[in-house]
Parts: structure tokens; C-alpha cells; sequence
């Protein structure tokens, strides 16, 4: 786990390749859930209003605006996306751990969610704001103004500390991650 831009991504791919381990991507479940799932579209349209429509589609990023606008409206957007991320997260550790040495979960809310208390581990990749909001603005994916408003959002570093097992600290190159 990490905040938004930690490191946790590129060290899960990395742990993948290194110890052939499977990981469950959160973010990539959301977004498919988002796409797919009838059911939490709806609830999503209820809740935030068609203002997160665009073409009668929801819009990631018109979600994300209104979603991090304030700690109700994310807290609403996990209460909603959570339960049916770990329905598929514990179907898929029942399908494939018991043929996997290692399993990894990234996922930035482990800890804000409670699945910390579900895994055998929990490995936080920390980051300092400024290291985090240079690789934000380098994907040019969200603003740096909306980066901030989730960092606001999301447990500190410290926070997430006081439930980690492991913490690796991200400042440095990539193949610096790598080593550590």
C-alpha cells in the first residue's frame, strides 16, 4: 500500500517479475467494476448525480472530482466501490493462491478499507509530497490540483506506518526502489 504516486505499482510489478507472484491491481478492478457493473453504476448516478455522466457514460475523472471534493463524498465512493472490490479480491485469492507462492495486493486504501487485517502482510511504499506530485504531473493522467486533494484525503504516511509490517521509502531512482 501507499499513497496516491508512492511507488506501490511499480513495486508490485517488480515483485511480480522477481518472485513469479500475482498481483490484484485495485485500481484496475475499480475501473472495471465502474465499466461493468450495472448495479454500482446506479448507485454511483444516485449518490453523486449526473454530474459524473458525460455521453450518459460515467466519467472517471467528472467521479473523481466530485468523489475527492471532501472526506463524505470519498468515504460514500469506498463505501460503495470497497465491498464489491473484495468480493472479487477474495474470489480470486480462492481461485489461484493455493498455486501461488506470493500474492500481492496494491491497493492504496488497504489500511483506510480494514483489508489490512485480512492479509498476512502489509508492505507500505512511502514517498515525500514532492517526489509523488513530480511522477503525478510526468503521467499526466490527473492534475496536480486534484493529486492534492486525494493526498488530503488518504492516511499519512505515518498513519499508515502504525499498521505496516514492512515500509520502503521511495525517494530515489526506480532501480533504487528495486534494491530496497
Amino acid at each position: 500500500t501507499g499513497g496516491i504516486a508512492s511507488g506501490k505499482t511499480s513495486a508490485s510489478n517488480y515483485l511480480k517479475l522477481k518472485n513469479s507472484s500475482y498481483v490484484f491491481n485495485a485500481d484496475d478492478v475499480a475501473k472495471s467494476i465502474l465499466k461493468n457493473n450495472k448495479k454500482i453504476q446506479r448507485e454511483l448516478i444516485n449518490n453523486f448525480g449526473q454530474e459524473i455522466l458525460k455521453n450518459e457514460k460515467i466519467d472517471s475523472s467528472h467521479l473523481a472530482n466530485i468523489a475527492f471534493r471532501n472526506k463524505n463524498n470519498q468515504k460514500l465512493l469506498n463505501d460503495i466501490f470497497w465491498p464489491e472490490i473484495n468480493k472479487s479480491l477474495f474470489e480470486d485469492i480462492n481461485k489461484k493462491k493455493p498455486f501461488l507462492k506470493i500474492y500481492i495486493v496494491d491497493a492504496a486504501l488497504i489500511i483506510e478499507s480494514g483489508l489490512h487485517s485480512k492479509l498476512d502482510f502489509i508492505l507500505l511504499i512511502e514517498s515525500d509530497k514532492t517526489n509523488r506530485l513530480d511522477r503525478i504531473e510526468k503521467r499526466k493522467k490527473i492534475s496536480i490540483k486534484q493529486a492534492e486533494k486525494i493526498m488530503k484525503l488518504q492516511f499519512s504516511d505515518d498513519k499508515k506506518k502504525e499498521k505496516a509490517d514492512f515500509t520502503i521509502s521511495n525517494n530515489g531512482s526506480i532501480n533504487d526502489l528495486y534494491d530496497k
